[in-house]
């Protein structure tokens, strides 16, 4: 009898085991995906850098319902441009002039977003209040070669720089 449970002892303890090294398994799986997204990521990020130039003008043409309703479907690029705690991420980026879609994501602690658009050495080409609830906003720019800044209100320490390059 004093064999049986032992035996039981025995069992239940490997039986233990292979959970965990399925976990570790998982675990490394996880670790590898992660990895591969952010190489990726970095890579996508390292695409769009790239040079200065100048003279900064531009057009926003703000998306409406009516507008994108009576456009034909094309293919556009995006920005996406996050906000964290520690403000714009990424603090900077560079794409070809031509239309593009500005996405932010407030995944801050501050509520409300201001947001301001403003050619360097120009003036304020957007000044936006993204309010309470709305975590995302996004326009549709079409932006000449120059140096832009994308900044917040309330938080000055908060900046993207925003480079468009001639085709």
């Amino acid at each position: 009898m004093k064999r049986i449970v032992l035996a039981n002892l025995i069992s239940s303890s490997n039986d233990r085991l292979l959970p965990r090294k399925f976990a570790f398994g998982l675990v490394l799986l996880l670790v590898a995906l992660l990895v591969v997204v952010g190489v990726n990521a970095r890579a996508w990020l390292n695409k769009i850098a790239g040079t200065t130039s100048s003279t900064p003008m531009a057009v926003v043409e703000p998306m409406t319902r009516s507008r994108a309703a009576q456009s034909t479907p094309t293919s556009l690029d995006s920005a996406l441009i996050t906000i964290n705690r520690g403000g714009f991420y990424p603090a900077a980026f560079s794409r070809p002039q031509g239309k593009f879609f500005l996405l932010v994501e407030n995944r801050s602690e501050q509520r409300e977003v201001d947001l301001r658009l403003d050619i360097v050495g120009g003036g304020r080409l957007l000044d936006v209040n993204v309010p309470d609830g709305q975590l995302d906003w996004t326009e549709l720019l079409d932006l000449n070669p120059g140096e832009y800044r994308l900044t917040e209100a309330s938080r000055p320490d908060w900046v993207c720089n925003i480079t468009i390059t001639p085709q």
